[in-house]
C-alpha cells in the first residue's frame, strides 16, 4: 500500500507512514490497539513522509537512519523504531521486545526539536535509552 496524502477526518485520526522493505506486524498492532483510527501506508520518499504524523522506520534502513531524521528537517512527525542504535540516530520511539513485554525508549530531546511535546507521564513509563 503506498501512502496516501489526504485530510484527516478528525483530530482523533493519525496518518502513519513506513519507511520499510518489510511489514512491522508486531509494532502496527501495538499501535492500532492505542489509536482509535489509523491509516498506514509505504513510503520511498521524504517529503511524502513529511504528510504523516507517525513514520516507523524499520530495521532494514539503520544505515540510514541519520540521513532519513535529517531530512525530514524537524518536521513535525513522530519517529518511530524496534531496532538498537535509532534513538542515537535522532529517532523519538524505540520499541524494545523483551519476552512478551513491549517497553519503549524515548528521545525527548528529539521530539522537542520537531515541536513536538511528549506528555510527563509517557516520559515516566519510558526505559531508560542507553
Amino acid at each position: 500500500m503506498r501512502l496516501q496524502t489526504r485530510t484527516l477526518r478528525s483530530s482523533s485520526e493519525f496518518l502513519a507512514g513506513t519507511f520499510s522493505e518489510t511489514v512491522w506486524k508486531k509494532s502496527l498492532t501495538i499501535a492500532k490497539s492505542a489509536i482509535a483510527v489509523f491509516n498506514s501506508g509505504r513510503t520511498d520518499s521524504v517529503a511524502e513522509a513529511t504528510n504523516c504524523q507517525i513514520l516507523f522506520i524499520s530495521a532494514s534502513k539503520k544505515n540510514d537512519f541519520a540521513k532519513i531524521v535529517a531530512a525530514l528537517n524537524n518536521a513535525s512527525v513522530l519517529t518511530v523504531s524496534d531496532t538498537d542504535g535509532f534513538l542515537k540516530a535522532g529517532g523519538m520511539i524505540n520499541f524494545l521486545f523483551e519476552g512478551n513485554n513491549v517497553r519503549f525508549q524515548i528521545s525527548d530531546e528529539a521530539a522537542k526539536k520537531a515541536r513536538l511535546k511528549i506528555s510527563s507521564k509517557l516520559l515516566s513509563l519510558a526505559v531508560p535509552a542507553p
